[in-house]
Formats: C-alpha cells, structure tokens, sequence
C-alpha cells in the first residue's frame, strides 16, 4: 500500500492511497468477482483498509492537543465587561448568555461591535451565522455554568 499526498490545487490536498496486485488479491482471497455485488464489497474493504491506514497517518504527523485550560468566572466577567465602554451594552452581553446561552445583536451596532470584539478574543464563537447567533467558546462553557449556579 502506499499513500500519495500533493496538492491539487492552491486550495485543496489530495491524498491518495494505492494497493498492489497482492493487496487486492489478499483482501479477495484470489477469486474472481462474479456480481457487482462482490464487486461492491470487496471496495468497502479497500475503503476500510485505506481509511484505517490514513488515519494512523493523520495521528503520526498530528501536533500533539494542547492541554486547554477552562476560563474562570472572573476571567468571564472580565471580558464581558472590557468589550465595551458602555456598562448597558456589557450587561446585555451577559444577559443574553445567561437566559439564552446566546448573543444576538440584531439592529444594535454597539452589541455588534461588543460581541465582535469579545469573538476575536475567543470569548464567543459564531453558533448560527444567518441569525448572527453568537454563544460561548468551549474555554468558557463552565464559567458561565458556575456563575448561573452561583446567582440560583
């Protein structure tokens, strides 16, 4: 088996795997394939065989996951409270995650202009962008928890 990787386009990389004759043969087992049924399967063991071998690939040649450490309930409010000058507009930032686990700034240039700057951060990642949905990174998941558990 081996494994080809280059770059199809500026945008694209292409990774292709190639069996030889005995690899095919193996999975077969040297018989002829007599229905496209036989055909059928043996491709979804060809598939399985390649996707198991990309994925050790992909493990080998990954950078190893950063211990991510979880955001504090300080560490929340804090930013909260530096993504605007305006009291009122941080205020509606919380609200908005405490009730609804979201941020929408619809027809409100302030809150768009808070929440842009608490996204930048990676205080809130984009839930629906049609909508302009805006909720909480995964660093910041618990903090919010802790401080609705906090105020109940």
């Amino acid at each position: 088996m081996w494994l080809r990787v280059y770059a199809k386009t500026n945008r694209r990389v292409r990774f292709e795997v190639s069996f030889g004759r005995d690899a095919i043969t193996a999975a077969n087992g040297r018989r002829r394939l007599a229905s496209r049924a036989a055909l059928a399967a043996l491709t979804e063991v060809l598939i399985g065989l390649a996707s198991q071998r990309l994925t050790e690939l992909f493990r080998e040649v990954s950078p190893p996951l950063l211990a991510t450490t979880q955001a504090t309930t300080a560490d929340l409010l804090r930013a909260i409270e530096a993504s605007h000058p305006d009291r009122n507009i941080a205020a509606l930032v919380l609200d908005g995650l405490r009730h609804f686990r979201r941020v929408v700034p619809d027809g409100n240039p302030e809150l768009l202009a808070a929440v842009r700057k608490l996204k930048r951060q990676g205080v809130l990642r984009i839930v629906r962008r049609q909508q302009s949905w805006y909720g909480l990174s995964a660093k910041y998941q618990s903090a919010l928890t802790n401080l609705i558990v906090l105020q109940d």
